[in-house]
């Protein structure tokens, strides 16, 4: 079973960018033009549409490469269950990413925490792993289905100790 963490989150940090991709873009020109009535003499009328054109260029831009780091980091979060351990891939920015394998022989409790009204209507929650290893715990943050998550462990466990 392979699980990534809710699309929802995605999609509020998605929204979050393009609201402040709007607000410059519609801002620039009155920035523009407040810099235009400062110094009417320096800046003419084709250097100030050129400006606000390479400003918003660049805006657009730089926009873009955030939702691209953050789509990056959304897409390779992820948690891999197989008949013999839970792998837990998360990546926290383009170049860092941290990679957690637990043997299902190891793993002594699986819990699910589903906190709150959009995590119980959408459907997302925590995954907690408790071990007898070094890690105590391990946490998936924001999971899609976390019950479906929680009963394939939960059989994939009593498979590892009693096959049949």
């Amino acid at each position: 079973m392979e699980v990534r963490k809710h699309w929802l989150g995605i999609v509020v940090h998605a929204i979050f960018l393009f609201i402040i991709a709007l607000v410059l873009f519609v801002g620039m020109p009155f920035i523009f033009s407040a810099i235009r009535r400062i110094f009417p003499d320096i800046i003419s009328n084709t250097e100030l549409q050129a400006g606000i054109l390479f400003f918003e260029i660049i805006w657009l831009w730089f926009v873009w490469a955030m939702f691209f780091v953050m789509w990056t980091n959304y897409y390779l979060d992820v948690v891999v269950i197989t008949n013999k351990r839970l792998i837990d891939m998360e990546q926290f920015v383009l170049f860092s990413r941290d990679e957690v394998s637990i043997l299902l022989e190891n793993m002594e409790d699986v819990k699910i925490e589903v906190k709150g009204f959009l995590a119980t209507i959408f459907r997302f929650g925590n995954l907690q792993i408790q071990t007898a290893g070094a890690t105590k715990e391990t946490i998936a943050k924001n999971i899609m289905r976390p019950e479906a998550v929680h009963a394939c462990l939960v059989r994939a466990i009593e498979h590892q100790k009693h096959p049949t």
